[in-house]
């Protein structure tokens, strides 16, 4: 075969591969080379997207499982509905996804395509955490009642269910709930202060968030996570 020359391939096979290549390297790699905790060496890997396409070149050969096919099919659906889902209730579909999915719609493609596919468990998996997380949160909107008002001082334990870091005010933003189903929003510039435990802090805002299926949520600052 000549070099650079691409070769057709079925979308589900590519799939299929893409969760044989998971299993194979124990988590997605995408570099050529990683860091060894035990030997503390940088060891040569083969990147995931390297397994895919060097298996549709023929040059070596993952051996595809039954449920490795199985998982494909299922991430396969799951993605594409959850992006038709998202673009129906007027929300943006991030561009890395939107290429993704336009990818599972296709009959076949090439070997050039196995950088994106390679992505395809990860994204899964986080697609059903996602999910997962709304699910509680549609559950807690029915029961979330604010901790009390504007500047009280609070203690509560909570179960954090999003961290995200927010580049523009530097600070990590935190949701959660207590016991009783109470949602609760912070900010925290300290990243060990993202994780579940007991909390102390300062109401800020008491509100009915639409971004939380119009739950109750209480807003605190000056965050403090008890020991």
């Amino acid at each position: 075969m000549a070099r650079g020359t691409s070769v057709s391939v079925s979308v589900k096979e590519l799939a299929a591969l893409a969760f044989a290549a998971q299993r194979v390297n124990g988590t997605l790699l995408k570099d050529s080379t990683r860091w060894n905790e035990s030997t503390q060496t940088l060891e040569n890997v083969t990147p995931n997207k390297t397994l895919i396409r060097d298996t549709v070149k023929g040059d070596i050969k993952l051996v595809v499982t039954d449920q490795d096919r199985v998982s494909a099919q299922e991430a396969i659906d799951a993605i594409t509905q959850d992006c038709t889902m998202q673009i129906l209730k007027g929300r943006r579909v991030g561009d890395f996804m939107q290429s993704m999915a336009a990818l599972l719609e296709k009959e076949t493609d090439t070997d050039a395509s196995a950088g994106i596919i390679a992505f395809l468990p990860q994204m899964h998996e986080q697609l059903k955490q996602r999910q997962e997380r709304e699910e509680k949160v549609q559950g807690i909107a029915y029961t979330s009642e604010y901790l009390g008002k504007v500047g009280d001082k609070v203690i509560v334990e909570l179960t954090v269910l999003t961290t995200r870091f927010l580049q523009q005010y530097n600070c990590y933003s935190g949701t959660g709930h207590d016991a009783q189903g109470n949602m609760v929003n912070f900010l925290t510039g300290k990243q060990d202060c993202t994780v579940n435990g007991r909390y102390q802090g300062k109401i800020k805002r008491t509100e009915q968030s639409q971004y939380q299926n119009n739950a109750k949520v209480t807003q605190l600052n000056f965050v403090k996570l008890l020991k």
